[in-house]
């Protein structure tokens, strides 16, 4: 008799891969057909982005940052046998020192910016700070080793109303990037963040155009909350 193998858990892997397959084509379809081989994740949080361009780009470097203690000992297990990527444990900002992480009570809108009081109505949804911790913050063009760097196809950055800190901190590297993913605001959810008119003009005047967006929140009401908007320099190429 031929012994039996329990092929359920391959089934489940296959079932898996095919599931992030459907996903990550809805994701990329939009997208430049350029490969991404050097890539800032800024915000990596469990490193969604960055597994998603590893499974579908020729990557070469995976540049994650990440300043939420449970998320960098995630990271560091995840990419620990993966010699492409490299944990940074800080957030990028507009000025290298030490600054006041918000813990939030949804723990992936954590914010250096303290939550505004009116986003949980706008969100219908308790939106609030549950504790404060210190962190570490560096600008991304005093990271030792970026400036070696000559091209950075894409910077995906996800950190909650602080994103025209992260863009301002990038000073000079800025021209070397080619492409961003970003999130946005349509609504002030932060105080003092920056929202979508702030972000769009800035990136226009460093030479970008906006691509497309996806993923685009609203509340109850019909109202546009947040989305993820492409970047990209007209002159992108491979």
């Amino acid at each position: 008799m031929k012994p039996q193998i329990d092929a359920s858990p391959l089934r489940k892997a296959l079932l898996c891969l095919q599931k992030n397959s459907r996903r990550d084509f809805r994701f990329f379809r939009q997208f430049p057909r350029v490969p991404l081989r050097t890539i800032l994740d800024i915000g990596a949080y469990h490193g969604e982005f960055a597994d998603r361009v590893l499974r579908h780009h020729p990557v070469e470097k995976v540049f994650l940052f990440e300043p939420f203690v449970d998320s960098i000992a995630f990271l560091e297990q995840r990419y620990r046998a993966e010699p492409r990527c490299k944990v940074f444990p800080f957030a990028l900002s507009d000025q290298s020192g030490s600054s006041t992480l918000r813990v939030l009570n949804n723990a992936d809108s954590s914010s250096l910016l303290d939550p505004d009081s009116e986003a949980g109505d706008l969100l219908h949804k308790p939106f609030h700070a549950v504790q404060q911790t210190q962190i570490e913050v560096r600008r991304l063009d005093e990271v030792p080793g970026m400036s070696e760097i000559e091209r950075f196809d894409i910077a995906k950055i996800d950190v909650q109303g602080a994103e025209l800190k992260v863009l301002r901190g990038c000073g000079d590297l800025l021209q070397r990037i080619q492409s961003i993913y970003i999130e946005v605001n349509f609504c002030s959810l932060y105080k003092d963040g920056a929202v979508f008119c702030d972000t769009h003009t800035f990136l226009e005047q460093a030479g970008f155009k906006l691509g497309f967006m996806q993923e685009v929140r609203r509340n109850e009401e019909g109202v546009m909350i947040y989305a993820n908007a492409f970047y990209f320099r007209p002159d992108l190429r491979a």
